[in-house]
């Protein structure tokens, strides 16, 4: 096999190996799977960890909405009754150890990637440090410059990747 030519593809070979050594052996992996696909749901907080000490700089997993709007009551439905028991600002107090606390017991439970980083191919691109066979650093070329840049508008807004396209304003997706 030839040697890769572009970071995205040194980036999904260093996936490929990097999940056959934590992981039992996958499948050639294409850029265009799901990392949910790839990752098997009970092995997945392990393993993104793994990739992320492996030199992929992969955010933090994600909680699902459903574990989400559970810690929210969990944390809304007490404050209501000890701000409507109490009615001082004690409150503001409870409300932040609360969020803590919901924050806290709902991490183990975070199992989904962002949405601007569900393909393997966008995980490829999160490699950090990608270099040539002589050990001189590897170009990004233009295409994976403009996916990297739509990934990072795509984390900042809180938006899936495919919402992001060229011609989208930053003021519209950013809400400015």
């Amino acid at each position: 096999m030839a040697s890769p030519k572009t970071r995205r593809q040194i980036g999904l070979r260093r996936l490929q190996e990097t999940l056959h050594e934590i992981a039992p052996p996958t499948k050639e992996l294409l850029g265009s799977e799901e990392l949910e696909a790839v990752l098997p749901l009970e092995d997945r907080r392990t393993s993104w960890r793994e990739l992320q000490s492996g030199g992929f700089d992969l955010p933090e997993l994600r909680v699902s909405p459903q574990v989400f709007w559970i810690a929210a009551l969990t944390v809304l439905t007490p404050l209501g009754l000890l701000c409507l028991a109490s009615r001082t600002w004690f409150v503001i107090w409870s409300f932040v150890e609360l969020t803590f606390l919901a924050y806290k017991l709902t991490r183990p439970l975070a199992v989904q990637p962002p949405v601007w980083c569900r393909t393997v191919g966008q995980a490829a691109l999160c490699l950090r440090y990608v270099r040539t066979p002589d050990g001189r650093g590897m170009p990004w070329t233009r295409e994976e410059i403009a996916e990297r840049v739509r990934m990072i508008i795509a984390e900042s807004a809180g938006l899936p990747i495919d919402k992001v396209s060229e011609d989208a304003r930053l003021t519209d997706l950013l809400g400015c």
